[in-house]
């Protein structure tokens, strides 16, 4: 899902990594955050369990630099693969 604010001259994508539990979709924003911007660290934002499985959602902010006048952003989300946090996970999708 992609927003264009032309004022602030900003492209956004949205993109949900969803998949079945322990396929690597936190893992993946990881290795993301790792691999770029290796002067200025990307910050990932997890809610995670005490078994360091999502709860709720991981986030990553990454801007990409200019298309033209645009500024490319993308933000990247996992959620949950457990069946018991289903009904959150639907409810994530009208953010």
């Amino acid at each position: 899902m992609s927003f264009i604010n032309e004022q602030a001259k900003e492209i956004n994508c949205k993109i949900v990594y969803f998949g079945p539990p322990l396929c690597g979709k936190s893992t993946s924003l990881r290795a993301i955050c790792k691999q770029t911007q290796p002067d200025k660290p990307v910050e990932l934002i997890s809610v995670a369990g005490s078994d360091d499985r999502t709860l709720f959602f991981d986030f990553v902010p990454l801007v990409l630099g200019k298309v033209k006048d645009f500024t490319i952003r993308l933000h990247l989300y996992t959620v949950p693969g457990q069946t018991t946090y289903e009904i959150i996970c639907l409810c994530t999708w009208h953010l």
